[in-house]
């Protein structure tokens, strides 16, 4: 009889999911080998939507994760990410797809999507990348207007954001990762622009000098910007005074320069830096891919550049945490910026002790001076921390007796008296729920997967009782200004794939695949099926253990390199056919901690392979 050997294992997990379901006493309460679990099981929790419907689906306990417990966790980012990640154009009822088609959310859309089969929307993005307009100096615009469109504000022609580039790049180097291919490279922009105005008519489209180029030639374009007019070739990003006539110094008279609008980042700024550093270690793995050995090591060395200044310049060793600016005044802006820390540790910018201080502070296990909000009350809103624990109205600037306050306000739009008052506001106080993923992926990478596995289970909580469909009103302006959850981020869909790159520790490196797994106690396994890579469909199944079972839906045409956990030093890799039948077995040293198994090139007609 034919077997999907690899996917029994979410069929078990499914089975067992039924039986406890049903009511039968200790399911779940006992692991595979007799040792008493905590993992909460889903049958546990009262899963209600926001009317008060019962919304539970079996399904939600084994697409596309899956574990061999009917558990919470599992339920919950099956669950989160169908509704909230895996958007149609017939989907949208918590987060809409309008918005993300702008630069600043290709990285959260591609990570999101790109290793998804929702082969549709991946090619809706793909077109966008393709498309992107850009400057003739190799700026990424905001909109279909070089400037963030601050539509109806004085002077919003000024307000250009930096993020474009970085997250262009890193999203180029996504796709052609989980494409295994450079297709995407030899790609021409079109001639038309589909994409309207936003209320600005069509002057714009005639400065956009990238129409008739490839994306190659875009992306070199892009990165030169990155590398010359902000100065990253230097190994610290600047946006100084030559950049968008000195209105992005970091001051409070500066206008915002990326995603966080109302924050006045700038000249050395640690959000762009940040990016850089993501993007220069894309590059390093692209470049490596393409065969360019000797570019790689140049992105790699100015990689560890960037770390270095990166550190030196904007830890703050008084707070314990990273600031969000130095301005050109040589003022240290630190209002506790929570997304910021959680994000630069999430990259690898961080050392253990830092990574320690920062969750210490962000747990209220340690209190900062002078902070607004300390202790449980950073987490007030429970399923992601408020966006800073200082408030930006609190700190009056009194240099050359200017008394302002660190914040765009566009002009009085989100005056901090009026709906950008701390706490209620989404980046005064407020919070935005993309901001837990990388939450959750610092906690599940440094302070280990059990940290990352309560954390999970909370916001598995919090979802039972309204699928995180919350959009309080702001009672001083009367607006939606408080989460930024629903509605139009669709960057909250990023928050379930924690489980695949964190849990099962899902990586893109310049061989292929890449998998760092933490597994939390009382699973033995978890998995994902239906992850498309190199235009074929996978399940991964990885185990406590050490074992990694990877299944093809028609071959195997990957080359998986998987960390050597337990420092075996070698390992096993035995391929089966549909039948079960073993046809090949190798073995494979560890290099650098850990194990490649090219089964494009071991295959020979296998079905499934085992690493162990």
């Amino acid at each position: 009889m034919k077997k999907a050997s690899a996917n029994k294992w979410k069929w078990l997990s499914l089975s067992l999911a039924c039986v406890c379901l049903l009511g039968v006493a200790g399911c779940g309460e006992e692991g595979p080998s007799g040792e008493t679990s905590d993992i909460l099981l889903a049958s546990e929790l009262n899963w209600r939507s926001a009317e008060g419907r019962n919304v539970f689906d079996a399904e939600h306990l084994s697409a596309p994760f899956f574990s061999d417990k009917a558990d919470a966790v599992t339920y919950f980012a099956n669950a989160m990410y169908m509704s909230y990640g895996y958007l149609t154009y017939d989907n949208q009822e918590f987060v809409g797809m309008g918005v993300g088609w702008c630069p600043a959310w290709y990285e959260w859309i591609v990570l999101t999507r790109n290793w998804s089969d929702n082969e549709s929307t991946k090619q809706i993005w793909r077109n966008y990348v393709i498309d992107a307009p850009m400057s003739a100096d190799g700026y990424v615009w905001s909109y279909d207007t070089p400037h963030w469109p601050d539509i109806g504000y004085k002077d919003s022609h000024h307000n250009y954001h930096y993020d474009n580039n970085f997250r262009y790049i890193i999203a180029v180097w996504n796709y052609c990762a989980w494409e295994n291919s450079f297709a995407l490279l030899d790609e021409v922009d079109p001639s038309n622009d589909s994409r309207a105005e936003s209320g600005e008519g069509d002057f714009h489209l005639a400065e956009d000098v990238t129409k008739g180029m490839t994306v190659g030639e875009k992306f070199d374009l892009a990165v030169e910007y990155v590398m010359t007019k902000l100065h990253g070739e230097d190994g610290l990003i600047i946006i100084d005074k030559t950049v968008n006539d000195g209105l992005n110094l970091g001051t409070t008279d500066s206008y915002s320069c990326n995603y966080w609008d109302n924050i006045p980042f700038g000249y050395k700024d640690a959000y762009e830096n940040m990016l850089f550093y993501n993007m220069l270690n894309c590059l390093t793995e692209m470049e490596a891919k393409r065969g360019n050995a000797e570019q790689s090591a140049k992105y790699a060395a100015l990689a560890e550049t960037v770390k270095k200044k990166y550190n030196e310049t904007f830890w703050n060793e008084a707070t314990g945490r990273y600031v969000g600016t130095v301005d050109i005044n040589g003022t240290v802006r630190d209002y506790g910026i929570t997304f910021l820390n959680t994000e630069a540790v999430t990259y690898g910018l961080a050392s253990e002790e830092q990574v320690k201080r920062i969750y210490d502070w962000l747990d209220g296990r340690r209190i900062v001076e002078g902070d607004t909000s300390t202790g449980e009350d950073i987490y007030e809103f429970i399923a992601a921390p408020r966006s800073n624990t200082v408030d930006y109205g609190a700190v009056a600037d009194q240099n050359n007796g200017s008394n302002k306050y660190w914040w765009h306000d566009n002009n009085g739009g989100q005056a901090l008296s009026g709906n950008g008052i701390y706490g209620y506001h989404v980046e005064n106080g407020g919070a935005i729920l993309y901001t837990e993923f990388y939450d959750l992926m610092g906690r599940i990478r440094y302070l280990g997967a059990q940290n990352g596995y309560e954390r999970m289970l909370t916001l598995a909580r919090e979802y039972a009782k309204d699928e995180l469909k919350r959009d309080p009103t702001n009672p001083v302006s009367g607006g939606r200004d408080v989460l930024g959850f629903i509605g139009e981020f669709p960057e909250s869909g990023l928050v379930p794939t924690a489980y695949l790159y964190g849990f099962l520790g899902v990586g893109l490196d310049a061989a292929g695949l890449k998998l760092d797994p933490n597994i939390p106690d009382g699973y033995r396994y978890m998995g994902v099926q239906d992850l498309v890579y190199g235009g074929e469909k996978y399940t991964l199944t990885v185990w406590r253990n050490g074992r990694v079972v990877v299944e093809g839906e028609k071959e195997l045409a990957l080359c998986l390199t998987v960390k050597d956990a337990s420092g075996k030093g070698s390992a096993t890799v035995t391929l089966y056919d549909a039948y079960d039948n073993r046809i090949g077995t190798t073995t494979v040293a560890a290099k650098d901690g850990y194990f490649v198994a090219n089964l494009k090139e071991l295959a020979n007609g296998a079905a499934y392979a085992v690493i162990e």
